[in-house]
Formats: structure tokens, sequence, C-alpha cells
């Protein structure tokens, strides 16, 4: 991320250094009375003016920048604060304003002078922050380093941090909208010396953090996993994801447990959204905690309430018992079934499963994301879906035998549990009417999948005929 404005000291120290140059080589005199030496006279008043001026100009920057903004960056009271910033600001300018008084006009000091003085300082310091609100107002006019709809951060030593999306630019202020919808009014006067990082336009991508607190019971390994795949559900189907994939790691130990860092790249464009796009994540993360047992951990519960068959393994019977295919089987063919499935691992950008191929069997996501794909007869590739820990796939090479309908690769590194037709062909046999409950479950999934929801009633009984055909087919019921 870049700063928009640049350093402030460089630009008055050469001006300051160019005409305190000009003063000490005395190239032009003050010759009084003389009326040929009238530009010289001019030039003398004008060189040395500047001297001073442009020395307590700089002066105030480097109070600004090596007092206010590095010895005290947290101040004890900002109205108090910004009186004494001010109160000293102006004081350096009057300071200035005797000296070319006094030793470049060279009139004596008096008590004239010095009530005088006393006058500016005091209405100085009360009406600097109106007058520098009014010069960077049309300074930032000018110079427009952000325009309405920009994100920005504004980072001062007086206000501290503040982000949001530019809503309103005016004379006098602006008006920030942050992540959570509140609306900041900055006055102008601060931008003129802050630090104003400036995303929208950027090509570098923002780190965006979330932490969570799990159990330090639940296996670290397992659980990075599941909370990547959780980032990479939330962003993927919203084209908010970066090429590069999430960060997961232990961020620290407490008393609540482990506490895990989740760390994403954003596009610039998409900040605004960040609300939003937290909530998508976190949505994502408690659904997939969810299904593998796992619970976040607050300060309202130290520790789990509830033992899961994913917390510490893999119960293949829930595992088919939370699937809806396998909801019209008994406990007595759930139990015959779990002895004979396998648990499978499936590393990031694996193929499950290739389009067009022959297969036998199907898989239950228990943990991990899969994307499904198809390839035209133009060879092109395009992206169906993301199955999440709950969904299931490859049920009709399973229960008919038709060829592979697409490709299934893994996301992110992924459990899966892989039925075969021989762990199941003896519990169709064994009962008549479980083809006919599964034929209704697939056809109407496939109903869903084509979208034809405005007909389901007239293809639901087709679809049902034309797989119950094939299922009793393929396994010779």
């Amino acid at each position: 991320m870049k700063f928009i404005k640049t350093s402030p000291i460089l630009l008055p120290t050469i001006i300051f250094a160019i005409f305190l140059a000009l003063s000490l080589l005395h190239l032009f005199e003050l010759n009084p009375g003389e009326s040929g030496h009238v530009a010289d006279n001019i030039f003398y008043y004008l060189i040395n003016s500047i001297t001073w001026l442009s020395g307590a100009l700089l002066f105030n920057i480097l109070v600004q920048t090596f007092i206010w903004g590095g010895l005290f960056k947290r101040p004890i009271s900002g109205n108090f604060s910004q009186v004494i910033i001010d109160f000293i600001a102006v004081s350096i300018y009057v300071f200035a304003l005797l000296g070319i008084l006094t030793k470049v006009i060279e009139i004596p000091l008096n008590a004239f002078w010095l009530t005088i003085a006393v006058i500016i300082l005091i209405v100085g310091t009360a009406l600097r922050r109106r007058a520098l609100s009014l010069s960077s107002g049309s300074l930032f006019t000018t110079d427009k380093p952000f325009n309405i709809g920009d994100w920005i951060k504004i980072i001062d030593n007086v206000i501290g941090e503040v982000e949001g999306e530019v809503t309103d630019i005016r004379m006098r202020n602006i008006k920030l909208k942050s992540s959570d919808n509140t609306i900041v009014v900055i006055p102008q006067s601060i931008l003129s010396n802050v630090i104003v990082k400036n995303y929208s336009g950027s090509k570098d991508l923002i780190t965006v953090q979330l932490l969570f607190n799990l159990s330090s019971a639940y296996p670290t390994e397992r659980v990075k996993r599941v909370l990547k795949a959780s980032v990479i559900d939330a962003l993927t189907p919203h084209n908010l994801l970066d090429k590069n994939e999430p960060e997961i790691s232990i961020n620290d130990t407490n008393e609540l447990g482990i506490e895990y860092s989740i760390k994403y790249l954003i596009k610039p464009e998409k900040i605004v959204d960040r609300s939003k796009i937290d909530d998508l994540i976190y949505k994502k993360v408690l659904s997939h905690l969810s299904y593998t047992g796992m619970k976040l951990i607050t300060k309202d519960s130290l520790f789990p309430t509830e033992q899961s068959y994913f917390q510490f393994g893999f119960d293949k019977k829930l595992i088919l018992m939370h699937n809806e295919l396998f909801s019209h089987f008994t406990q007595k063919e759930i139990d015959q079934l779990s002895k004979k499935i396998n648990v499978l691992s499936v590393s990031k950008d694996s193929i499950l499963i290739k389009q067009g191929e022959s297969g036998e069997s199907m898989f239950l996501v228990v943990e991990g994301l899969l994307q499904v794909s198809m390839t035209t007869d133009k060879n092109e590739k395009i992206d169906l879906a993301l199955l999440s820990p709950g969904a299931y796939l490859g049920e009709m090479s399973l229960f008919t035998g038709e060829p592979r309908s697409a490709n299934v690769s893994a996301i992110s590194d992924s459990i899966v549990t892989e039925i075969k037709k021989e762990d199941i062909h003896e519990i169709l046999k064994n009962r008549s009417g479980l083809a006919e409950e599964i034929s209704n479950t697939i056809a109407e999934r496939k109903i869903m999948n084509l979208q034809a929801i405005e007909d389901a009633s007239g293809k639901k009984s087709h679809f049902y005929d034309n797989i119950l055909g094939k299922i009793k087919s393929f396994f010779n019921l």
C-alpha cells in the first residue's frame, strides 16, 4: 500500500536553504536613503523576510513530525492537545515576524509591538484550525488525492486511524462511511497534517485478518484445513478471492484455547463491502465447523458442550445418517454399509473424478471444498458448483453405472468417503422398496440441478421412472 502524501520536510528545507544562502552571501545590501539602490533594498527585505518565514515553516513541520507525531502519539486529551499544538505553531510564526521586524526592518521592539504580537498569538491560536480548513479545503479540491466513492484511511496522532468510503467532500469537511455504516465527519483542516492512504485504484491487495478461538483439543492441522475451506467457500462464488489462497495460522494461545488467524487478500475495489464479506466468512466458518462437530469458543463457553463423531475421528455411521440420500436406510442398513465404506484424503488440486470416465462409486464430502466443472465440446471449462461438507457426488454412477458427467477436483485439502457398488449391492437386493426411495431422491436432485422447478411435477415422474429402471438394471434387481 502506498502513501499519497510524500515527506513534507524536503521542499521547505530546500527553500529555507536557498534563501538562507542568499542572505548569508549578502548579494543585496540595505542602502537606506539612496534612490539608486531601490531594487537592492527591495530584494534585501524580500530575501531576509522569506528566510525567516521559511525557517519558521520548516521548524513547524519538524515539530509536527518529530514531536507531535513522534514523542506524543497518544495525547491525554484531544481538544487540549490541539490547543497546545496551535499555540506553539502560531508562536513560531510570531517569533519569525518579530525577527523580521527587529533584524530585517530594524524597528526597535517596544510595548506596542509586543502587544501586537500577543494579540496575533491569541487570535492566531483561535483561528488556526479554521484558516487551515479553508486553505486545505481549497488545496484538496485542486489536488484531488481522493474522490467520492474512494476507500481511504486517515492516520493522525490525535484522532488515530479512521477509514471508510468517501461519501461527501466539502470546503470545511469530508464525510466517510465506515465498514459498519457509521458516518464519520473529518475537518478539512486535519488533512493538511495527516497521512492519507487511498486504496481505490491501487494495484496492491489489502490483507484482511479475522480471528477465531477453538478448543485446544481439536487437532490443529484439521482446524486449519476446515477454516481454509470455509474462506474459499465464502469468497470464490462472489469473485472476491485473489489467486493467493487464504493463510491460516495459530495467532495465540489463551484461556479460551487456541486463537487461529485467517488472513486473506482482497481487491481494493471490494474493500467497501468489508462488513458483508466478513459476514459471509463467519457464516461459512460456522457451517463448516458445525458439520465437523467443532465449535467456536467464547468466554461464555470455554469448552465444547457436545461431543461429535468428527471431533476426534470419523464415525462412518453418522456420516451416512447426516446425508439425505441415505435417509431412507434403516439403522441396520446404515450399520452394514458403514463397515464397508472408506475415508479418503484428497490433496489440494487433485482430481477426484474425470468427466466421461466410467465409475461405480459415489462420494460424500466430509471436510474441505470440491470444485465441479464441465468441459464443453469446444474444450472450454465451465465451473458449475462448489461442494462443501454434507454434499455428495457421483450418485448416478453408483446407482446406474452412467459415466461421470463432470470433473471434480479439490480446491483445498479435503476428506471424502467413497461408497462403491459392491458396498451397497446386498442392501438393495434385500429390500425391494429401497431402490424406489433412492430413485425419488435422485430425481428431485436432478430437477434442482437442471433448474426446472416450473415444470417439476411432470419431469420428476420422467426422471423417477428413468432412474429406477437404470438402478434395477445395474443391480440386476
